[in-house]
């Protein structure tokens, strides 16, 4: 209902407040006094586009404000609608808080009819919405049912496919999962690279390796010329206590067990083996493709796996899946068709109390 009306600078007028009473009011005048510009003013009020010369002469703005009470509680249910109009824009507040148009178009306050105006009471299509707004019928269970039927309508959709087309998907299933497979172990690439590498260059590190070994141990290497040393320094501390210097035995055990450590590695050596490096390759680029086809990566290609394989499942027993979701799709059907006959009860008992309130 709406209690209130405030028009400032709209056509002829300049500034007015009008108090309405509840029920029917009526609003006289002769010709020109400016009724029109009230129920204008009123349809501004509920997002209407302004005509070209709203605008009262010389003013540089207007505004129209309303106070509506809905649902006729007049104590705890208040909505104050302002709107502030200029040749450029507006805008509209509601309970003092900006607002877009949209939100006051869409709330069902007003409805204005007029001799040219198009009558919402006059369109069936609407009359549902207006005893909705009566009602108040609960549509949560009966949104949260209909969603849950749409997925199974789509579910079954995606699996209700025709002969050919399942025995199509299970051909490309079954390449896919015995490509996949027949590459396994799906190795780690980064360890299979590091092999691939320490092969090719497995006959440059035992090179490597020997010539350390030979210039520590062999004739005239490091541990002979230690050795020499060592017993200079000896020679040295026996006459001179106080020459500082020190035994080389610590050194020299460094130095065993460095080239000890040089054996070790060089039984790890093998030389390369051709078949194996090949091997390594051809496995190499196996996962690259895999990897291109079904995931950046193992864990990916892995769960890509794991997922056509259910899908495989599913398609080769799709008689009993569809009549699994068929059966539940007929249940869901029953619940909405339930629920939908309760609604239907609360809209034909309260059509009756609204039918009375209009004619009384």
């Amino acid at each position: 209902m709406l209690s209130a009306l405030s028009v400032k600078n709209i056509a002829l007028i300049d500034e007015v407040l009008i108090e309405f009473e509840s029920g029917f009011n009526v609003i006289t005048g002769e010709t020109g006094s400016g009724k029109s510009i009230l129920l204008d003013s009123i349809a501004l009020l509920g997002g209407a586009k302004p005509k070209p010369d709203f605008l009262r002469a010389g003013a540089e703005s207007a505004e129209v404000a309303g106070l509506f009470f809905i649902n006729e509680n007049e104590t705890s249910n208040e909505m104050f609608i302002e709107r502030k109009l200029t040749p450029s824009k507006s805008v509209f507040k509601i309970n003092g808080k900006l607002a877009a148009s949209s939100s006051v178009r869409d709330a069902p306050l007003l409805d204005i009819h007029g001799q040219h105006e198009r009558q919402l009471l006059l369109l069936q299509s609407k009359h549902i919405d207006f005893l909705d707004n009566f009602c108040q019928p609960d549509f949560h269970e009966l949104l949260k049912l209909a969603a849950e039927y749409k997925k199974l309508e789509v579910r079954l959709s995606e699996i209700g496919l025709n002969e050919r087309e399942r025995l199509s998907k299970l051909d490309l299933f079954d390449y896919q999962i015995n490509e996949i497979e027949s590459a396994a172990p799906l190795d780690d690439e980064a360890e299979l690279a590091a092999k691939k590498s320490r092969l090719l260059s497995a006959a440059k590190l035992k090179q490597n390796a020997q010539k350390a070994l030979y210039f520590l141990r062999g004739e005239n290497g490091a541990l002979d010329k230690l050795s020499e040393a060592a017993d200079c320094v000896l020679n040295i501390m026996a006459v001179d206590k106080n020459s500082g210097a020190e035994p080389l035995d610590l050194i020299i055990e460094q130095t065993n067990d460095a080239a000890r450590l040089l054996d070790d590695y060089l039984e790890t050596l093998e030389d390369c083996d051709e078949s194996e490096l090949i091997y390594i390759e051809e496995k190499l680029n196996r996962l690259l493709l895999l990897k291109r086809k079904y995931g950046q990566s193992v864990p990916k290609i892995l769960e890509y796996l794991n997922k056509i394989k259910s899908e495989r499942e599913i398609l080769l027993n799709n008689e009993a899946e569809i009549q699994k979701l068929s059966t539940e799709k007929s249940n869901l059907k029953n619940k909405l068709t339930a629920v939908c006959e309760e609604i239907s009860e609360r809209r034909k008992t309260f059509a009756q109390i609204l039918e009375e309130k209009i004619i009384n």
